[in-house]
């Protein structure tokens, strides 16, 4: 009796030790995820502060409270460990893209290929703690788990799981049924019919069933904003089978159900009588330089230093259009989303990368109207590039031969210009990708050129990066530009998103705002540059223009007689600009329908099922 009684007070020690250290994880998360000004909301609702913490409580217990029906404990080291896991992958992929780990992304993991060191470049206190969290757990497991001699106990397991039940049932109906947590506001909830179904131990999975994914705009975003709200008041450890009952009653199927009403303005806004939706006669050849994570703020003084010479210099020339305020507008998938816009003009799907899911599709381009057409890309494998390079309209991909080399910026260039020096069909179009200012942005701290004291090294690392491939674009241009090319080329240099999107990098915006420099973490711009024969004197446009402008605007400037039809607006046409046809938010409603019902294909034999 008295053994039995030591053992069954070392289970009550583990399972405590278990819960704490599963609880602990949770929160742990939920600090390195959450912006600050979150918590203070917790205490002005003093019920929301009671479901906030018990929704991270409450999956700990109920699974530390298995170690009563068991008399081997070795599950639990397991567990623990299968947790690190999930929450380190849901911590990771936030601190790169702001986003929770959803199926979609999941199925994108292989995108990682070729960059692991940016994964681990991400790498933080909390990444320690969280794995010191289960250090301390297993050294505690074998300290109470020595003696060979062990017992069960069904009553402890059942007053555990009774008593959460009951609490979590009455908080849930007490509190959750008065209001409900909304982008950071407590509004009052609908009725229970209307909005929410129960499922315990997972907390509370919304679910309106009068919803459909596209009759309003906000439910473009369900699941981004399912994964958001969830994990505000829940736990990361139960997030993994709330997704399942979200997606169970939510289903996303990949046949697209669109409303006559949507395809009437997609139909208006694209022509559907017209027998093209490219340019028909490129007057100029075409250079894109689309540059990794290039921002805006990087080509003015920093410190007093031009990191980016050639370009800050360029901006100012005659034949220049510069417009420094473009806002990024990639969604999950990062460089893939930003090559979609502007080659295509389209916006990136709700959830996934279009270039993974829909690679195959028809979409509008304008480098199926060259004669002569290549891409030049540093990385095999990258964003499903072999797929897209044909879709996107290109008909030449030039990329290393094995998957374990990447290019650096400065055979990237050589490569773009063996490619014109050798070209027979003119006018061609060519989209060169430059990979050295890639988080963890790696060159820059291998060539340490320039070194500015009390620097955050993130920053220095990532101007140094860019001022490597700015010289490795200045080559380049200058090569179109000393050559007759100049007189009938136009190159156009951006970025294809920003560099800093997370709370990851907050450091670097404490010391941008001590030391002057126009840097914000998630809203700096990306800056489009072009150069053109077409343009007389310098232009320049100080105001906020999109990503998906680019491509009617580039349009424009290869063929003047033509009016392509596109989501953006022109940017050097003040009168379209003055008038765009749609919002940025309609335009990612339209954009996302356009992509995945595969519209550029099945329009024309009316295929598309309509409601």
């Amino acid at each position: 009796m008295i053994i039995m009684f030591k053992q069954l007070y070392k289970r009550h020690l583990l399972f405590l030790l278990f819960a704490l250290s599963l609880f602990v994880k949770n929160v742990l998360f939920r600090m390195a995820t959450a912006h600050l000004d979150q918590w203070s909301t917790l205490c002005e609702f003093p019920g929301n502060f009671f479901v906030f913490w018990f929704g991270k409580l409450l999956p700990a217990i109920v699974i530390a409270s298995f170690v009563y029906l068991f008399r081997k404990q070795w599950w639990t080291i397991v567990i623990s460990l299968l947790t690190d896991l999930w929450i380190l992958s849901n911590l990771f992929y936030f601190k790169a893209n702001g986003l929770y780990l959803m199926p979609k992304e999941v199925m994108m993991a292989g995108n990682l290929h070729g960059f692991e060191n940016s994964v681990l470049a991400l790498m933080g206190w909390d990444v320690y703690v969280i794995l010191l969290v289960s250090v301390v757990y297993i050294i505690g497991y074998f300290a109470l788990s020595a003696s060979k001699k062990q017992c069960f106990s069904i009553k402890c397991f059942g007053w555990v799981m009774g008593l959460s039940l009951l609490v979590d049932c009455w908080s849930n109906y007490y509190f959750n049924s008065q209001f409900y947590l909304v982008k950071e506001k407590i509004v009052p909830a609908p009725t229970f019919e209307q909005k929410m179904a129960h499922a315990w131990p997972f907390g509370l999975v919304y679910h309106d069933a009068t919803t459909t994914r596209y009759n309003k705009e906000e439910c473009l975003s369900m699941e981004s904003n399912f994964a958001h709200d969830y994990l505000y008041s829940q736990s990361v450890i139960s997030f993994l089978p709330a997704q399942w009952l979200f997606d169970y009653w939510n289903p996303m199927t990949d046949e697209v159900v669109v409303t006559e009403e949507d395809k009437q303005k997609i139909d208006q806004l694209y022509d559907v009588n017209s027998t093209s939706w490219n340019i028909t006669a490129p007057q100029n050849n075409l250079l894109f330089i689309m540059v990794e994570s290039l921002e805006s703020w990087v080509l003015e003084d920093v410190e007093g230093i031009h990191f980016m010479p050639y370009l800050s210099q360029m901006v100012n020339q005659e034949h220049v259009y510069y417009a420094p305020h473009v806002k990024s507008q990639i969604r999950h998938g990062i460089s893939g989303d930003g090559q979609l816009t502007y080659m295509t003009g389209l916006l990136p799907i709700q959830n996934g990368a279009a270039c993974v899911l829909f690679g195959e599709n028809r979409f509008p381009n304008y480098a199926s109207s060259f004669p002569s057409s290549v891409l030049i890309n540093p990385v095999v494998g990258y964003w499903n590039q072999e797929i897209v390079t044909e879709s996107y309209g290109f008909k030449k991909l030039i990329q290393p031969e094995s998957d374990k080399e990447c290019w650096p910026d400065a055979i990237t260039a050589e490569m773009m210009i063996e490619y014109m020096d050798t070209v027979q069909t003119f006018p061609f179009c060519a989209l060169s990708l430059t990979i050295a200012s890639h988080i963890p942005f790696g060159y820059g701290a291998k060539h340490p050129k320039y070194h500015l004291e009390g620097m955050p090294q993130t920053m220095i690392d990532y101007l140094n990066c860019l001022a490597y491939t700015d010289s490795c674009i200045s080559v380049l241009v200058e090569h179109i530009l000393q050559s007759p090319l100049a007189s009938n080329t136009t190159i156009v240099i951006t970025g294809d998103h920003t560099a800093f999107r997370t709370n990851a990098f907050k450091d670097l915006e404490r010391y941008a705002t001590e030391h002057n420099i126009v840097f914000s973490v998630a809203h700096n711009s990306v800056p489009l540059i072009i150069y053109s024969p077409m343009i007389g004197d310098n232009e320049r446009y100080e105001g906020e223009a999109y990503q998906m402008d680019l491509y009617p605007t580039v349009c424009a400037l290869l063929d003047s007689t033509v009016h392509v039809p596109s989501l953006g607006v022109d940017l050097r046409d003040s009168s379209s600009f003055n008038h765009r046809k749609v919002s940025e938010a309609e335009a990612y409603r339209l954009s996302d329908l356009i992509i995945r019902s595969n519209y550029f294909e099945n329009v024309r034999n009316d295929t598309i099922n309509c409601q």
